[in-house]
């Protein structure tokens, strides 16, 4: 722990005593630095900022125009903050201040750059160290211009609809995602979750039991990549949990003190957007652990990545259970969802059945909604009613595809207005900034013919996207892109790594004009040497190349090496691929001022695009807003395209309340997107019905009969009928799950120390708990681990309790004991899958059928198909045929003992005593 306090301390986390303690220590260190270092900074601990920042976040915000104030006050992007420089040319000096404006008397025009005696422009790299963007919120002489408030008057997609799960969460096979636990001593655990690719941020808080299950299901979503834990005990059944099912899983201690319940609750109030704090300080109120774990994921990530968010900046969001069918870890992975248990890809999986998204925050939110499907009567019927409009129009249908398909992740862009880091180090950092406004314009430019198209929309989840893609603010914001960003490419033929020189207006920072100038004119000199070595050595078929690895260089073909002679003027010649590629002294000089003005330019075009940067930082509730309607419009076209692709094989489901689960020839999705792939094979259908009369429902018989298949086909319709989407069925009429468990597997847990029949008591404990009379529960062989005996004993007495509880249950058995428990309970009933027997082989018809099947005898028959020697075969037949004559023998004498499975016996003995008090 001592080695990680001293990793801590670097990143100036600790008090101000901390300081005095180090340069103590360390001698070399200057005080004078030091103290001006502390002064810089202003204020380092943490409790006296966020003391006097509740008091600044209630004052009245500053509405101070940027014209008004001629200068951005220190929100440059990521706090490209230059000091004044100094430029020489010809023994004059040009003073730049910290906007960029020359203060003196510029003389640009003496600029000879075409002479490569003259120096080129002084490149920048004093660059002075940024201070916080904290201090700069609590400085007394500059006020927060972000803290204006951004008003609305027309309705976001959450106020229209706030029972519609908007954020995204899952990252599929790549772990993006940094996560901070902390836990008390009642078991109660509060998690902050940061999304790398997307900057969201994801907070809550709930109780666990014994055996982590929220936790890991929690986990296995967002699947991290770091997890930041207080000091713990290395015992901690919380981290073995995580240890054995996250191996890849980085643990990362932290400070207690870094778990700041008080302080996570004011930074929770200082980055959110203001639009969504109102709703996550209703729903977050008092969830002291989520506070404290979002304190130490911010200082974490501040301290060891680099990021610094931006005040009302961040989208941050809280997840509850609330208006969301549960769906555990277990189950995701059970049911194959997202990934599939062969190699973790989405092949073979229902998201990959059903995903015909064309945007990535498309495919997110689909993700989302799978995982975590909306149980909400109005919001299912929203969304079924909206795909139905979208299918209506034929024509608008097939011009939104293509639309959105050249929408980009905005997501991805947004997180340059949310974060900032101290300066911008690489050119591909710069490049990337100047690439996402360009992409940003372009996506602005699409979203009137998405507008356009939706206008005759009445559905109130259309009716929202539509608003909220035409928001006077995007005109706005239209408007300053075009006044920044070139909205025309170079009709000349552009190198495509040099595209971005072009993308900033000339007009708009008079440094960067010069610089551009110098990056024409040494392009025309490289171009004219090219003509010249031509000329000269008569290479008529010499053509100059580029590369960001060698810059410039000339290339000829050359087919036979041992006759190809070059002049000495070119040096560095390699040969490859039926040419030579070479160089020259001339070359390498123009090519190597060629390069150093193309990164003055990136880093100009930075600078000077600050003022846009501020601009969009304003209106960032409006981005988010404008992602989110893009994401959910992508995600209905993709539930209305997927009923296009599928013919006349799927049905729009009737949502009720509760009721019945009635399907009429039902198909497995996955499998009926394999079949129609694969024209081969074909996919039978099978009904469904599941009642509060029969709402345990027993299956059985022979193996690969169609059993897993059929309570997995059930479960999957039941998850897509709550996300909206189209079912393929005849008829479907699903009722609302408030929950949906499973067991499905027989193997050992070698990490836990824990068998199979372990595993599987472990996860019917949870189903026990848990399950509520609205919840679907599927159960594939139970008591398979143990004895014969004690397995079916289990299984009777689990299979009693469920009954008793309500829940519309699919339980495969083999256990033909387990049959008569229909007898008992009218709401028990027994199903099979016809299977036939000709001669000693089984034939499958993979019909579910009702009532006890024939075929009880089918093990062997199976071995036999798996190609077991016959020999084998034959004596196991005898040993069966031995074996039932001693047992049919048995019956015979003890007939009256065993008509009941002797665990129904002692549960109507206890029955009886019970009745006799």
């Amino acid at each position: 722990m001592n080695d990680f306090t001293e990793e801590f301390d670097i990143y100036n986390y600790l008090d101000d005593s901390w300081l005095d303690t180090k340069n103590n220590k360390n001698n070399s260190i200057n005080k004078n630095r030091i103290n001006s270092q502390k002064e810089n900074r202003e204020l380092d601990n943490d409790e006296l900022e966020f003391i006097e920042l509740e008091d600044i976040l209630k004052s009245k915000p500053d509405n101070q125009s940027l014209k008004e104030k001629n200068e951005i006050e220190d929100y440059n992007l990521d706090e490209f903050v230059y000091s004044p420089l100094t430029i020489e040319n010809n023994n004059k000096k040009e003073i730049v201040n910290n906007n960029n404006n020359i203060i003196s008397t510029p003389g640009i025009n003496n600029f000879k750059f075409k002479n490569p005696n003259t120096p080129l422009p002084k490149k920048i790299t004093n660059l002075k160290t940024p201070k916080s963007l904290d201090s700069i919120i609590k400085s007394p002489t500059k006020k927060n211009v972000l803290n204006t408030e951004i008003k609305d008057n027309t309705q976001t997609i959450d106020k229209v609809l706030k029972k519609t799960p908007i954020s995204s969460t899952i990252n599929n096979n790549n772990m993006f995602n940094i996560i901070a636990l902390t836990e008390n001593k009642s078991r109660e655990i509060g998690y902050s979750c940061y999304n790398q690719v997307t900057g969201e941020i994801e907070i809550g808080q709930f109780c666990d039991s014994q055996t982590y299950v929220h936790l890991y299901t929690k986990l296995y979503i967002h699947t991290p990549l770091i997890c930041i834990l207080p000091p713990i005990e290395q015992d901690s059944q919380m981290v073995k949990m995580i240890e054995q099912k996250f191996p890849r899983t980085k643990f990362q201690p932290f400070h207690r003190k870094q778990f700041n319940e008080n302080v996570g609750e004011l930074m929770i109030k200082q980055y959110s957007v203001p639009e969504k704090y109102i709703s996550i300080e209703k729903i977050s109120f008092k969830k002291y652990l989520a506070y404290g774990s979002f304190h130490a994921l911010v200082k974490y990530l501040e301290g060891f990545h680099d990021v610094n968010f931006v005040n009302q900046c961040v989208n941050i969001s809280f997840s509850g259970c609330e208006r969301t069918m549960i769906i555990d870890g277990e189950t995701i992975k059970n049911l194959e969802l997202i990934r599939n248990n062969y190699d973790g890809s989405r092949k073979y999986t229902l998201l990959d059945s059903i995903n015909k998204t064309k945007t990535a925050q498309g495919t997110r939110l689909l993700i989302s909604n799978i995982v975590q499907p909306p149980n909400d009567l109005v919001t299912i019927k929203l969304r079924q009613d909206a795909i139905k409009e979208l299918l209506s129009d034929e024509t608008i249908f097939n011009s939104l595809v293509p639309v959105l398909s050249k929408i980009g992740d905005i997501d991805k862009i947004l997180i340059s207005f949310s974060q900032t880091k101290k300066k911008i180090t690489s050119i591909k950092k710069a490049e990337s900034l100047i690439k996402q406004f360009i992409e940003i314009k372009k996506i602005f430019e699409i979203l009137p013919k998405i507008v356009d198209l939706l206008k005759s929309k009445e559905n109130a989840l259309l009716k929202s996207i539509n608003r909220n893609l035409s928001k006077p603010i995007i005109n706005q914001l239209l408007k300053e892109n075009h006044r920044f960003i070139n909205e025309k490419t170079p009709t000349l033929k552009v190198i495509s790594s040099t595209k971005i020189v072009y993308s900033i207006k000339d007009g708009i920072e008079p440094l960067l004009d010069v610089c551009k100038k110098t990056f024409f004119e040494t392009n025309d000199d490289i171009n004219a040497l090219s003509k010249h070595y031509q000329e000269v050595y008569k290479l008529s078929s010499l053509k100059i190349q580029y590369s960001t690895t060698r810059g410039h260089y000339f290339s000829l073909p050359c087919k036979n090496k041992s006759l190809f002679h070059l002049p000495d003027i070119f040096i560095k010649s390699t040969f490859a691929n039926q040419k030579c590629t070479f160089t020259s002294e001339d070359l390498i000089s123009l090519s190597r001022r060629n390069k150093e003005v193309f990164e003055e330019i990136i880093l100009l075009s930075v600078q000077s695009i600050e003022k846009l940067v501020y601009t969009y930082r304003l209106s960032i509730s409006d981005l988010f807003n404008i992602s989110e309607s893009i994401s959910l419009l992508d995600y209905l076209m993709s539930l209305a395209n997927y009923v296009v692709l599928s013919s006349d094989s799927v049905v729009c489901p009737e949502i009720y309340s509760s009721g019945p689960i009635g399907i009429q020839k039902g198909y497995h999705p996955v499998r009926l997107t394999q079949s129609m792939i694969n024209r081969k094979t074909t996919f039978i259908p099978n009904d469904t019905l599941i009642n509060q009369t029969s709402n345990f429902q027993l299956v059985h018989g022979p193996n690969m009969s169609g059993k897993s298949t059929y309570i997995q086909q059930v479960s999957l319709l039941t998850i897509m009928a709550h996300i909206g989407s189209f079912i393929p069925a005849e008829f479907a009429i699903i009722p609302i799950v408030d929950r949906l468990i499973s067991r499905i597997g027989t193997s050992d847990n070698m990490q836990s120390n824990a068998s199979t029949f372990m595993t599987e008591m472990k996860e019917i404990s949870y189903i026990l708990e848990f399950a509520t009379e609205h919840s679907l529960v599927i159960v594939d062989e139970l008591g398979r681990g143990t004895a014969n005996l004690d397995g079916s004993s289990i299984a009777w007495s689990i299979s009693e309790r469920m009954a008793e509880i309500g829940c519309y249950t699919l339980f495969v058995t083999h256990y033909q004991e387990l049959l008569k428990l229909a007898i008992l309970y009218p709401n028990i009933r027994i199903y099979h899958f016809m299977v036939s027997r000709d001669e000693n082989s089984l034939n499958y018809k993979y019909l579910l059928n009702e009532g006890v099947s024939d075929i009880t005898r089918y093990g062997i028959d199976i071995a036999e198909l798996a190609e077991i020697d016959q020999r084998v075969i034959d004596a196991a037949r005898i040993i069966r045929n031995s074996l039932d004559d001693i047992n049919n023998n048995d019956n015979s004498n003890n007939r009256d003992e065993i008509d009941y499975h002797p665990s129904r016996i002692e549960y109507q003995i206890s029955i009886t005593s019970s009745k006799s008090r």
